[in-house]
């Protein structure tokens, strides 16, 4: 046959894509068909695809076919020297037929031998329904298989009492099963390391065993370490084969380490001593092996360029050096410190090995970080998000100004922040409104501060570092830094903007969800997912009324409904300042989400405990109940009072003593820097207020309490100090004798303002009892009550003197009565009295914080109190206007003129 001639009708084929020249190419292949011999090769359709679409041989593992060469692959193990090709099959391409296949030089082929042909013949069906017979010839080589191979080095770490439980994947990784079965079993040679010991089901490993994949992963193979260092073993494959073929071996090493325990962080000062504690080596020992720490040895000491450790260290020329390889308990580990080299910063790491009571053995690092001794005082922090302008607040600056220098801050000089990140501007409004930008040369004084913003670049978030020299009153220079946090914003609705005080929780309102949610979906809300803030910032509560009384935690896994939202509080944590992001995804009523943020600004705020009302006569000297400032503590922080500093009085009303006796007799005068503490000393209840000589009136002392917890609370003292003549009865009244000295200074202050009267020949009767009608009369004169009287009660005759306060304290709805009576002449209980009181300050406007049963604990007959005084005693105990007697508060009892006087008394000094 013409091998040119079939070539060209090869090409030919490949290239015919349109119908016609297909029939005319059909045409002279039936021609050539007949006139050329059977062996016309027509290696591929006019598609491209070739005749045979794939060859397979039962006795083989994988057949490849490439053009008409075929390949034939047995397994590895195979044993023949021949293959009969007879049993080949053919699975022919689309369009081709196969009608038969012959061996011109015998069906049998030599394993690893030259080629055998095969032809295959077979028809071609195109389109037109014309069949054409054709022949394709193959070369056919027979070769045995690779054998499945297993080898590298298998590395494996672990700590002391940490077993290893091998896996499959530990080994099958190191197995290649080429032509051979898949990985059956494996089996470990024998090894005289002492590091640890292997386990088979549950007994000693004995060396060459086979262990199936399948008790492999089972976690039936386990390594036992019993001491650090290195076990190497030799591990031999087997394949799951007949044979049970081994597939070479790879070696397995095992280190074992000293369990290791997270770093020890000591925090240091250039040039400054550091001491180390052995409690952070305790808790690290207690962590990583358990029991209680021995010692420790430090191997390697650090570079010297770095510093140096000492025992008891005084100078460098008192105290020793730690040497490695040295045992150092607990106690040497207290008195050990790093010093630094001169002017060096930065951190570095010092190994150690641990060792507790047992003898068991840790590592780990101790890292010291030497901070460079540029910024003198605590970093002010603000956050704000991308494009949105941050105030500053004077007060911090104030702040760090005093606790750096003991001083009060004058002025304070920038330097200024990268314009890639932001600017400084006072009195910003808008980018093209503001008074200027801040200049590093100019001094900003305390009044300025609250001036200045920081505008962040377009786009910009990350962290922005502002450097600043302050300057005190005495012209001490400190260096500061503002870490500004710039949020990146990524969220469809604007954010909802709160403010709120660093002790005052904040509720949110569901009408700003809803707008949110309307704005981006035009659509109604039906609930809210939250993003928990961390609780370093506060904490999100339902149905919030107090640390102790809410309804939950807010979840990020709960709903949150339209009807929801108006319940949920937002709690800064105690002291907290600076700018809380809250994310949020909201869902409308279609199920459609949109992303949203709150952002609550927190400003510093102290909490103001309740005033502290005690009093005293001229020139008695009074001294402070500690309990006093211990309540004002639990009830303002929830929790124990530590110390108290004072603000010191006007010298011309009266001076604060420490341990006062006598005028001669005491030890020192309050300092208004000195801690007075509640459980130590200096004993806050060894503080004495002695009044200026003859000074009487109101003194308000102020103070800043701190609790265990170091929070701080604001609040004061008032002080009552009664005027009192030489006989410490009453100037004007008989019967106000120095046995009545409790009232008498009230008794004539409430004559001098016309409230009160007399009852005849100079006398005052202060131990009559207070009938209703004069104890409305003394209220309507105290308070100035007016109002339209619309009539009066019908045993309130029309001629009597207190007719007309009686009528307005009713239309002022003070006045109730009893069936339209209200029995004037009959003599009024405490309880009573002390209901009218309370209805008569809301009427005048004053708002006292409403009390509760609580507030009654301090008296021993608070029970005895009726159910609808309760509420009112409560409010006026609160505010000190009630203080009862021996701790009774006699609520049934009458109350007396003389009683009377003081209550009003303090009422008018609300």
């Amino acid at each position: 046959m013409n091998k040119k001639l079939n070539d060209d009708m090869s090409c030919t084929v490949k290239s015919i894509y349109f119908k016609k020249v297909i029939s005319m190419l059909l045409s002279i292949l039936m021609i050539t068909s007949i006139l050329l011999s059977p062996m016309n090769i027509i290696y591929a359709a006019d598609n491209g695809e070739y005749v045979i679409k794939s060859i397979s041989h039962p006795e083989s593992v994988r057949t490849a076919v490439e053009g008409n060469n075929v390949t034939i692959i047995l397994p590895f193990n195979d044993d023949s020297d021949s293959l009969d090709l007879s049993n080949i099959n053919l699975t022919a391409a689309t369009n081709f037929r196969l009608t038969q296949k012959e061996f011109p030089s015998g069906s049998v082929a030599e394993t690893g031998g030259p080629s055998s042909i095969m032809d295959v013949y077979y028809t071609y069906t195109t389109g037109d329904d014309k069949t054409t017979q054709f022949s394709t010839r193959y070369y056919i080589n027979v070769n045995r298989g690779e054998a499945p191979t297993f080898s590298g080095t298998i590395s494996m770490n672990t700590a002391l009492q940490k077993n290893i439980v091998f896996n499959y994947s530990d080994f099958i990784n190191f197995y290649d099963s080429n032509d051979g079965e898949d990985m059956g079993s494996i089996s470990i040679g024998t090894t005289n390391n002492s590091v640890g010991t292997l386990k088979f089901k549950g007994s000693v490993y004995k060396p060459d065993t086979r262990i199936t994949v399948t008790d492999i992963a089972s976690g039936n193979l386990i390594f036992e370490p019993l001491t650090a260092g290195t076990a190497s073993y030799k591990i031999t494959a087997y394949a799951d084969d007949e044979n049970e073929t081994n597939c070479g071996y790879a070696v397995l090493n095992i280190k074992v380490e000293y369990p290791v325990s997270s770093d020890i962080t000591f925090n240091g000062t250039e040039n400054k001593i550091l001491l180390l504690s052995s409690s952070k080596f305790t808790d690290a020992c207690t962590q990583t092996v358990g029991g209680t720490l021995d010692y420790i040895k430090i191997p390697t000491l650090p570079s010297s360029s770095y510093g140096k450790l000492y025992i008891d260290y005084v100078s460098s020329s008192y105290g020793s050096l730690v040497t490695a390889g040295t045992n150092y308990n607990k106690t040497s580990i207290d008195k050990m410190a790093f010093v630094p080299y001169p002017e060096y910063f930065g951190d570095f790491f010092i190994p150690f090995n641990g060792y507790n009571t047992d003898g068991e053995i840790f590592t780990g690092k101790i890292k010291i970080v030497v901070i460079e001794n540029r910024i003198d005082a605590s970093t002010i922090k603000y956050s704000t998000y991308e494009n949105t302008p941050v105030n500053f607040e004077s007060n911090d600056f104030v702040d760090e100004c005093e606790d750096t220098t003991g001083e009060s801050l004058d002025y304070v000089k920038f330097t200024l922040p990268s314009s890639s990140k932001g600017t400084l501007y006072v009195n910003y409004a808008s980018d093209s409104s503001y008074g200027s930008k801040v200049s590093s040369t100019t001094k900003y004084y305390e009044n300025d501060l609250d001036d200045i913003t920081f505008v962040p670049y377009s786009d910009y978030y990350g962290t922005v570092i502002i450097s600043y020299v302050g300057y005190n009153d005495d012209g001490e220079d400190y260096t500061g830094e503002i870490e500004i946090t710039v949020t990146e914003v990524d969220i469809d609705a604007d954010p909802i903007i709160y403010e709120t005080g660093s002790y005052t929780p904040l509720t949110f309102e569901a009408y700003d969800f809803q707008d949110a949610c309307d704005d981006v979906t035009n659509e109604d809300l039906d609930y809210v997912r939250f993003t928990i803030p961390s609780s370093s910032y506060g904490v999100m509560y339902t149905d919030y009324t107090s640390s102790t009384r809410y309804g939950s935690k807010v979840s990020s896994g709960t709903k949150y409904y339209e009807e929801d939202l108006d319940s949920i509080t937002f709690v800064p944590k105690s002291a907290y300042t600076g700018t809380v992001i809250i994310s949020y995804t909201g869902y409308n009523d279609d199920g459609d989400s949109f992303t949203g943020v709150v952002k609550i600004t927190v400003e510093k705020e102290n909490p103001v405990a309740d005033v502290i009302n005690i009093s005293t006569k001229e020139d008695i000297s009074i001294r402070f109940d500690d309990e006093d400032f211990n309540d004002a503590s639990e009830d303002t922080t929830d929790e124990e009072l530590d110390y108290v500093k004072f603000t010191l009085p006007s010298s011309s009303s009266g001076k604060l003593y420490y341990n006062y006796s006598t005028a001669s007799n005491y030890d020192s005068l309050v300092s208004s820097s000195t801690k007075y503490y509640y459980d130590d000393s200096p004993s806050l209840s060894k503080v004495t207020f002695v009044p200026y000589k003859d000074y009487y009136g109101t003194v308000t002392i102020k103070y800043t309490g701190y609790n265990l917890d170091g929070e701080a609370f604001t609040g004061s003292i008032k002080i009552e100090v009664a005027s009192m003549p030489e006989t410490e009865g009453s100037i004007y009244f008989n019967d106000v004798t120095k046995d009545y000295s409790w009232a008498a200074s009230q008794i004539d202050y409430l004559y001098e303002e016309d409230i009160v009267n007399g009852t005849g020949n100079g006398n005052y009767s202060p131990a009559k009892n207070m009938t209703r009608g004069d104890f409305i009369l003394m209220l309507y004169n105290a308070l100035d009550l007016s109002a339209t009287a619309n009539g009066n009660f019908t045993d309130v005759p029309k001629d009597t003197y207190y007719y007309k306060a009686i009528a307005t304290a009713k239309a002022l709805g003070i006045a109730k009565g009893y069936d339209n009576l209200f029995m004037p002449t009959t003599s009024i209980t405490r309880e009573d009295a002390f209901v009218l009181v309370n209805r008569a300050l809301k009427v005048d406007g004053k708002k006292l914080s409403s009390g509760d049963y609580d507030d009654l604990s301090a008296f021993k007959d608070r029970k005895s109190v009726s159910d609808y005084a309760v509420t009112s005693i409560a409010t006026l105990v609160k505010a000190g206007i009630i203080q009862g007697s021996n701790s009774n508060l006699n609520p049934k009892a009458f109350i007396s003129r003389a009683e009377m006087a003081v209550i009003l008394y303090r009422v008018l000094e609300l």
